[in-house]
C-alpha cells in the first residue's frame, strides 16, 4: 500500500479501499488501546524521581531543613537530565517557544519601525518573547486539559453503553423462550 498515484495498478485502487476499510477498523479508540510511547529507561528515570520525591517528603515530615531538601534534590540531577532532547519531550514547549519568538519578531518590528530605535525594540522584543511564551504556555495547557476532559467524558459514556447494552440483552434473553 503507497500513497504514490502513479506506481499502483487498477486493481491496486479496490485493494487500497480494502485496506483503509481494514485500517479503520483497527484503529484504537482510546488512548488507553495505544502502546506507551516512553521506554524503559524513562520509567526507570521516573520510579527513581518519585523515590526521591518520596525521602523528600519523610525528611520533610521530619526536619524542616529546606537546605537539606536542595542538597538532596541537587545530587539527584544528572547531565542526561540537561539534554535538549528533554525540551522537547515537554508536552507545551514547542507551542510556548514559538508563540513567544513570534511576539518577539512582532514587538521589536513594530517599535523599531515606529520609534527607529534599536535599544528600544530589543526591550519590547525580550518583553514579547516572556509575553508569547507564557501565554502559549498556558493555551497548550488549557487545550490539554480540555482534550482530557472530552477523553474522560467519552470513556463514561462509552461504559454506560456498555451496561445499558448488556442490561438490556440480559433483559431480552430471559423474557425469550426458544
Amino acid at each position: 500500500m503507497t500513497w504514490w498515484p502513479f506506481k499502483g495498478e487498477n486493481k491496486g485502487e479496490n485493494n487500497s479501499e480494502n485496506d483503509s476499510s481494514a485500517n479503520k477498523a483497527k484503529q484504537p479508540v482510546f488512548l488507553d488501546d495505544v502502546p506507551p510511547k516512553f521506554q524503559e529507561t524513562d520509567l526507570e528515570r521516573a520510579k527513581r524521581a518519585r523515590k526521591v520525591h518520596d525521602q523528600l517528603k519523610e525528611k520533610d515530615a521530619k526536619d524542616g531543613s529546606v537546605g537539606k531538601q536542595v542538597g538532596t534534590v541537587l545530587h539527584s540531577l544528572t547531565w542526561n537530565d540537561f539534554k535538549p532532547s528533554n525540551l522537547i519531550q515537554i508536552p507545551c514547549f514547542r507551542d510556548a517557544g514559538l508563540s513567544g519568538f513570534s511576539c518577539m519578531f512582532v514587538f521589536s518590528t513594530i517599535m523599531f519601525l515606529y520609534h527607529r530605535d534599536i535599544r528600544r525594540s530589543i526591550n519590547w522584543g525580550y518583553g514579547g518573547l516572556l509575553l508569547g511564551s507564557v501565554f502559549g504556555w498556558e493555551h497548550c495547557n488549557r487545550v490539554r486539559r480540555h482534550s482530557e476532559d472530552v477523553v474522560q467524558q467519552a470513556q463514561a459514556k462509552f461504559q454506560e453503553k456498555v451496561k445499558r447494552r448488556s442490561s438490556q440483552e440480559g433483559s431480552g434473553l430471559s423474557g425469550k423462550k426458544d
